[in-house]
């Protein structure tokens, strides 16, 4: 399983690819999806954007299942968690666009049906008309409960309660497979990348909900259940933080180092979309780093999960970025691997 994961990993494109990427035309960017993934990269139309973006999460989880068919059966089963965020972030789109009323044949032109979310459930959900009917059509009780609930305390808010309620549910169910999937070395070198990612995203839940103004109670009762190397007196004291405080605290923390590296200098200017960018570079360089140490552990494989999805990720931001005309900087600050530190 090492052998393969590194093998794949060594796929990944590279700095270099990504500078030229960056710097070429939409039909150069085109060529080498084609040359380097073997896509179908053809752009005559508005709907190929969507098809190419298919095509590229098809990459993404057909190397997530290479990897999984060859793992443990815990960490086979982890991986599979993992996977589930890719449903997870399609349904968000939906009950989202349930409470929009947008258009079901808009709403399935720009996603990819996944799993059970087929497009005559994706269809049925969007005609509901509101999140909240929408919810209620979900066949995962816990999850379907949990947004209800969510739905019902943020009232006029059902956007932000789809997002950290999904998020909730799935950090929950991760870290219960971390804890009981895994042992001994294996777990301890997959919680040192989960653990990290655990914390960064309970940073990020927090800046969010501040930024719309859910109260203090509210965080708490969507807080993840688990933290690293925050403490619990850290994640309280954030929480109670204004929202100016809160970026002081953050870099005040055992992640101030991922803060620092984006030269930040006035940190209340610095909105929670830019946070997650910084994160999520900070994450993929402790994910690097696995591969430079021992390399037989379980958390090769976890590492090269993540990289693989910002790799998929950035590859459709690209893309989107030519297909659009948008400057090299705009693309650059809504990438991932091997970029410099945000620079406002």
């Amino acid at each position: 399983m090492s052998s393969l994961v590194c093998a794949l990993k060594s796929k990944l494109a590279g700095p270099e690819a990504y500078e030229k990427l960056i710097a070429s035309d939409l039909k150069q960017v085109l060529d080498f999806l084609q040359s380097k993934y073997g896509l179908v990269a053809v752009f005559r139309q508005a709907e190929d954007e969507n098809r190419i973006h298919q095509s590229i999460d098809g990459k993404y989880y057909d190397a997530l299942r290479r990897v999984k068919s060859l793992s443990p059966p815990g960490l086979g089963r982890l991986i599979g968690l993992m996977a589930q965020w890719g449903e997870l972030e399609l349904l968000a789109t939906v009950l989202k666009a349930a409470g929009e009323r947008v258009d079901p044949n808009t709403l399935l032109s720009g996603i990819t049906p996944r799993g059970e979310y087929d497009e005559e459930r994706i269809r049925q959900m969007a005609e509901a008309g509101s999140v909240r009917r929408a919810s209620e059509m979900v066949t995962d009780q816990d999850l379907r409960e949990t947004l209800l609930k969510a739905v019902s305390e943020f009232g006029a808010d059902p956007s932000s309660a789809v997002d950290l309620s999904i998020q909730r549910v799935y950090s929950i169910r991760l870290w219960r497979g971390l804890r009981t999937l895994l042992s001994g070395q294996d777990s301890e070198t997959v919680k040192h990348i989960l653990g990290q990612w655990f914390d960064l995203r309970t940073l990020l839940l927090v800046a969010r909900s501040q930024t719309l103004g859910i109260s203090a109670k509210r965080i708490r009762a969507l807080m993840l259940p688990a933290h690293y190397r925050l403490s619990g007196p850290e994640i309280e004291d954030m929480v109670a933080a204004s929202s100016i405080d809160l970026y002081r605290r953050i870099a005040a923390s055992r992640y101030g180092k991922a803060m620092s590296a984006a030269d930040l200098v006035a940190f209340p200017e610095l909105d929670a979309s830019s946070l997650e960018i910084i994160f999520d570079r900070y994450l993929a360089q402790e994910c690097f780093q696995v591969f430079a140490g021992w390399r037989f552990t379980a958390g090769v494989a976890v590492a090269f999960v993540f990289l693989k999805q910002f790799e998929a990720r950035d590859l459709k931001a690209i893309l989107t970025g030519k297909v659009r005309s948008l400057p090299a900087q705009s693309i650059r600050r809504s990438i991932t691997l091997h970029q410099k530190p945000l620079q406002r």
